[in-house]
């Protein structure tokens, strides 16, 4: 049986606002707390992982892209 997984990591939200200058409030960790997450299941969860959004690093291997 295959195990599947889908790790969402978005770090901008445009209606996010700050309540001082109502400008956007971008989160800073997401995508890198999501891509922390999708190599565990990967490495010890045996898991098929997708990342969205993703891109490919230098090395060939997929990424949570910021």
């Amino acid at each position: 049986m295959s195990r599947k997984a889908l790790v969402v990591g978005i770090n901008r939200y445009p209606l996010l606002k700050d309540a001082e200058t109502q400008k956007a409030s971008h989160l800073k960790n997401c995508a890198d707390d999501a891509e922390a997450i999708a190599q565990r299941l990967e490495n010890y969860g045996l898991f098929e992982v997708q990342r969205l959004p993703e891109m490919i690093d230098a090395e060939g291997k997929p990424k949570v892209c910021p």
